[in-house]
């Protein structure tokens, strides 16, 4: 009888801890969920960002269709200042063309 008893207390304490288990488990997946759709938001945002810059810059290249001033170039990085370089050539050789 006393093997029993015992034998039922430790059994309730594994269930316990595995009830522990799981809600840490969960815990964990939850946190691991959160995380991932942060960084998927995240990814989202900067991505709109840069085509909402690129966008701009097409814009202002396609109204300007001449070099940029040094003070928008200097708010711009070496890639965008090349794109715009790109997307202005475009616009004189389609002004050229038609």
């Amino acid at each position: 009888m006393r093997w029993a008893c015992a034998s039922s207390s430790s059994v309730v304490k594994m269930q316990e801890e595995q009830s522990n288990n799981q809600a840490t488990k969960n815990a964990n997946h939850f946190l691991e969920l959160i995380h991932y759709l942060s960084v998927v938001r995240n990814k989202h945002c900067l991505v709109a960002y840069e085509y909402n810059r690129a966008k701009c810059i097409q814009n202002l290249g396609w109204a300007i269709k001449l070099d940029l001033p040094d003070a928008a170039k200097e708010k711009l990085m070496s890639l965008e200042n090349e794109y715009f370089g790109n997307v202005a050539a475009q616009g004189q050789m389609e002004e050229l063309t038609v």
